[in-house]
């Protein structure tokens, strides 16, 4: 396993140009282009494979978009903090305010996060016992 990922991470730099190429490809595109894209991707990737199969890899590929959402959400209250001790320096009574619906928006932000690491470590667990169903399935042959 850890060869596996030792290769996988060596892939990393050219990834990320990857990365933002596609993601500015998709940003490019309007939402009907965006929704057909998405449609045609989703019936490529279950042509061959069983109901079991499909929902497997729709598991694992909703993961990846959970585990993304966590971390894009995690940058974005990161960024607020960063922005705050730099711009904080000198502020009055009434940014001091401010400062503190900012604070009960970043608890607020964290709780959310929070919630999101349950349900993605609910929908790991969940997907766990359904590899060992089919493991068990398989092994059964």
């Amino acid at each position: 396993m850890m060869y596996v990922l030792g290769k996988v991470i060596s892939v990393m730099p050219p990834l990320q140009t990857f990365n933002k190429d596609l993601v500015n490809y998709l940003l490019s595109l309007d939402i009907t282009s965006l929704s057909l894209l998405q449609s045609v991707i989703a019936i490529l990737l279950s042509e061959g494979l069983n109901a079991d199969e499909q929902d497997l890899l729709g598991n694992f590929i909703t993961n990846i978009g959970g585990i993304l959402t966590t971390i894009g959400s995690y940058l974005d209250v990161h960024q607020e903090e960063q922005n705050k001790t730099t711009t904080n320096n000198n502020e009055s009574a009434s940014q001091k305010d401010t400062e503190l619906d900012k604070k009960d928006s970043l608890q607020s932000e964290l709780e959310k996060m929070q919630r999101q690491i349950r349900e993605l470590q609910q929908q790991n667990k969940d997907m766990l016992n359904y590899i060992n169903k089919l493991n068990s399935k398989l092994n059964c042959f």
